[in-house]
């Protein structure tokens, strides 16, 4: 597999949706912190 590719859609998926929370809890836009379940996600 090319690196920066992933097979995995719903992999791929999860991991922005924890980055995006994270950035916009860090802002100030979110109250709620990312899910501890972020913690374990990873490409």
């Amino acid at each position: 597999m090319p690196f920066g590719q992933s097979t995995d859609a719903q992999a791929v998926m999860d991991y922005i949706a924890c980055a995006q929370q994270q950035i916009l809890y860090d802002s100030g836009t979110a109250k709620e912190a990312p899910s501890d379940s972020c913690a374990m996600t990873s490409l």
